[in-house]
């Protein structure tokens, strides 16, 4: 049986990952604009027919639709006893604020699904887009049949985030012309210690475990939220890329609309 969760891999260097994320911080100063440029350039670089096409919606679910939702909360817990420790007032707002999110009735998702694109093609092994978008640090990987290059702008999505938590659902076909399904979450938290003392690091994985990989099968651990498929269910010629940014705060304004924050 495979073991599917969230999973931050322990580090025994004695590094410590922490709260102020370089990469995130680049994108802090005006969120909503670079996350409006990064996302559809990696929709364009990937269209494979004219005009590549992007849906943006918000969705509300319940706290207990996130998958492996307590694993995910006891890692929270864990930060915000790291962050109480260091004394950094900046995480620990963060880390009390995100745990009380998951109290709540719902949790707000903004999710991007872009069409008429070849998906964020893996495996997700190093060179491969999926990889670069998910996993690989100061790298990019950009080719006709990739979405985007996966530099520093892949990280513009967590800081809309108010669990620094996005998952990527993909659709893609491999040289042998079968589909494949990926899914994969990434949180950008702290290091914390996990119950046996050992240190974890700050960047954690929802997907397969062993190996931090993304789930490939559409198993019962997916739930409807992030499953691409069509109506029927089937896969077959619906290749795409929806990104799903978990705890979204939709503030008055934030697409030049008038949506109202969530309020429960």
């Amino acid at each position: 049986m495979i073991d599917i969760g969230f999973e931050f891999p322990v580090d025994p260097s004695g590094q410590w990952d922490g709260f102020n994320d370089s990469a995130i911080e680049h994108f802090s100063g005006n969120p909503f604009q670079h996350l409006g440029r990064e996302v559809p350039q990696n929709t364009l670089d990937a269209k494979e027919v004219r005009p590549a096409r992007i849906n943006v919606s918000i969705k509300r679910i319940a706290p207990s639709e996130i998958p492996d939702l307590k694993g995910f909360s006891d890692t929270l817990k864990r930060c915000s006893k790291a962050a109480e420790s260091d004394g950094n007032e900046k995480s620990s707002k963060f880390f009390e604020h995100a745990q009380e999110l998951l109290n709540k009735k719902y949790v707000t998702i903004l999710q991007i699904v872009d069409s008429n694109t070849y998906g964020v093609k893996g495996p997700c092994v190093n060179g491969k887009p999926f990889f670069a978008m998910m996993k690989a640090t100061g790298q990019s990987r950009k080719s006709n049949t990739s979405t985007g290059s996966y530099g520093i702008g892949k990280f513009a999505p967590f800081t809309v985030s108010e669990l620094r938590t996005v998952f990527v659902s993909t659709v893609w076909q491999n040289d042998q012309d079968e589909w494949l399904h990926y899914v994969q979450g990434k949180s950008v938290l702290t290091s914390h210690e996990d119950d046996n003392g050992d240190v974890r690091r700050g960047t954690g994985f929802w997907g397969v475990r062993k190996g931090c990989m993304p789930v490939e099968t559409l198993t019962a651990d997916i739930p409807k939220w992030l499953r691409r498929t069509k109506a029927n269910g089937k896969i077959d010629g619906y290749a795409g890329t929806t990104l799903s940014i978990l705890g979204f705060d939709p503030t008055k304004g934030w697409e030049d609309g008038n949506y109202p924050p969530l309020n429960s």
